[in-house]
């Protein structure tokens, strides 16, 4: 197998987004660009040129019925998430690229292409003291789920390994799978409670605060490299919350992927 390089990795992300913008348009559901990848569209119209990854924010309904109703029997691009598949085992979903082979440094490689990360958006308290106090607990329960995926890394301190280790002793009872499902369920709690807030709960970072349901109630178009991409009208907001002056860009020494993983072109 060959290993990409940068602009190949950007370019079959940049196609599986379309093929994702078009899936989406047929199944009858809406998404956002997000987190990094909503920087680059409004920041760069384009990727972050120091990125090479991409993310969407779904809401839950939209989430649920884009995996139940795209078709993953036939074609190039395939959707992956614990509602779908007996062995995926991470809280959010991937739509990805089946010509493709991505190898992260974890302790789960499932064989799956380069793809984009899909995180759905659940409701959270109105009641700000309930709302940290559900965070906090939700955020006990990934810091496990992390613990157990983590692979080790001469990058990290022999204290923090010899930690990792000890951990995943302790967790050796249960499995990954297990623990991303405790995840995506206690993100759901508040789902069918009345509230208009949102947070992306399966991965999103604790100190965030969150998202109003009006930032969500409708999408426009906007540039991203040679095509267009679907934006929520409240990204501005959106934007805000994540990183505050989202348009300032971060000190040179700051401009670096953070993803460690290898992609290959399969044989």
């Amino acid at each position: 197998m060959r290993e990409f390089s940068i602009q190949e990795r950007k370019h079959v992300l940049l196609d599986t987004l379309v093929a994702f913008d078009n899936a989406c348009e047929e199944v009858g559901v809406k998404y956002s660009a997000a987190e990094g990848t909503l920087i680059g569209v409004v920041r760069h119209k384009g990727f972050i040129p120091w990125d090479d990854d991409v993310d969407v924010y779904m809401l839950r309904s939209d989430y649920n019925r884009f995996l139940k109703e795209y078709d993953n029997k036939s074609g190039r691009y395939k959707v992956v998430g614990l509602e779908n598949s007996k062995t995926w085992d991470r809280p959010f979903a991937k739509f990805y690229d089946s010509t493709t082979l991505e190898q992260e440094n974890t302790r789960s490689n499932l064989g799956i292409g380069l793809g984009i990360d899909l995180f759905p958006l659940d409701a959270v308290p109105e009641d700000v003291s309930e709302f940290h106090q559900y965070r906090k607990r939700l955020y006990r329960l990934r810091d496990v789920y992390v613990a157990k995926s983590l692979a080790l890394s001469s990058k990290r301190s022999a204290v923090k390994n010899i930690s990792i280790i000890f951990m995943q002793l302790v967790l050796l009872p249960f499995s990954q799978k297990f623990l991303a499902k405790c995840v995506n369920n206690y993100s759901q709690k508040y789902n069918n409670k009345k509230s208009s807030l949102l947070c992306d709960n399966v991965e999103g970072y604790e100190y965030r605060e969150p998202y109003h349901i009006n930032e969500f109630a409708s999408y426009i178009r906007m540039p991203f490299e040679n095509t267009t991409v679907s934006v929520m009208t409240g990204y501005k907001v959106v934007l805000t919350k994540e990183y505050g002056d989202y348009m300032k860009l971060p000190p040179e020494e700051q401009r670096v992927s953070h993803h460690d993983t290898k992609t290959y072109w399969r044989d």
